[in-house]
């Protein structure tokens, strides 16, 4: 039964796509990819009609719901019904609100996961985040790991566009797998959107005299021109990525870096990754509790040595 449920769901979101042509853009990767997500609707909600998939609905039962703008059903007959209801809706009328983008994520659990995907809303563009050590209990390598990640630049046109982060190795070797034109990004001087000076924004406290990490700044560079980002109550090199992923994926879509470097101003961090909050006395608290594989807690571990404190305490889960 879940096997037909998962099945009906996957083709009345197909027809969708089918129906209405959006611009889809997959992210796919180990960490990394929701804060991309939230980085590229920000640039690409600023001039166009864009969709991102809510929460975490990037598996084969939450990224047909996002396409077709529904609460994912779960085991609940009355969202399935109104998920039908909506599918047909869309198929049978012409929708002309229906958005224009889709930014997609793509997670993948076990082999199959981003093919079954990529099947249900084919990418134009697709966003390779990083390869690490996740889901190993079901891939058993990492190797495994990058060749269904791959998946996702494998289903890319010609015509589309890959959005590669140059600091990671496994990443950047698979620029081999796509026929699309690619664009890399990160700190390394190799990658065509060049992510550079990089530091915390700090203001002292008028009550305490304390200094206080508000937020980040940073400099994105492509094709010879070079603007300022700067984000605030976030920390870290995480939304310095998201940012340039999102900064690649606005190229694509043609609009100019300072058009990408305005929206990004307005973007946040998302819930639960590196977010700054209020403890009580002096105490700063940074809520980075959504994910706890080695990759985020390594980065997380690395931004703390730099934040400026009389006392660090780290709490892992």
């Amino acid at each position: 039964m879940k096997m037909f449920a998962k099945n009906l769901l996957a083709k009345l979101a197909s027809a969708v796509v089918r129906k209405y042509h959006p611009l889809v853009i997959g992210i796919t990767g180990s960490v990394g990819k929701t804060s991309a997500k939230e980085a590229i609707f920000a640039v690409l909600a600023s001039k166009m009609s864009v969709r991102k998939s809510p929460g975490n609905y990037n598996t084969e039962f939450g990224l047909p719901a996002a396409v077709l703008g529904v609460e994912a059903p779960g085991t609940s007959l009355l969202r399935w019904f109104g998920a039908l209801l909506r599918a047909l809706n869309l198929l049978l009328f012409r929708n002309d609100s229906y958005p224009k983008v889709l930014v997609l994520e793509m997670a993948a659990d076990r082999p199959g996961d981003i093919e079954f995907l990529v099947g249900i809303a084919p990418p134009k563009i697709g966003v390779l985040t990083a390869i690490g050590p996740a889901h190993l209990e079901r891939f058993g390598t990492i190797e495994r790991v990058a060749v269904e990640k791959g998946k996702l630049l494998a289903a890319l046109p010609a015509e589309g566009t890959a959005i590669l982060n140059a600091d990671d190795a496994r990443v950047l070797a698979m620029r081999a797998q796509t026929k699309a034109k690619v664009i890399t990004y990160g700190f390394s001087g190799e990658a065509q959107m060049r992510i550079s000076d990089l530091e915390t924004k700090v203001e002292v406290e008028k009550e305490t005299g304390l200094p206080r990490p508000i937020g980040i700044a940073f400099v994105l560079s492509y094709g010879g021109v070079s603007v300022p980002v700067r984000l605030s109550e976030t920390a870290g090199n995480t939304q310095a990525y998201a940012s340039a992923a999102a900064a690649c994926v606005g190229i694509a879509a043609g609009m100019s870096l300072a058009e990408v470097a305005s929206a990004l101003g307005l973007c946040k961090s998302p819930s639960a990754r590196m977010n700054f909050l209020d403890g009580k006395g002096n105490i700063l608290l940074i809520d980075d509790t959504y994910n706890a594989s080695p990759l985020s807690v390594s980065s997380a571990i690395s931004t703390v040595k730099e934040l400026p404190a009389t006392r660090k305490v780290a709490i892992f889960g």
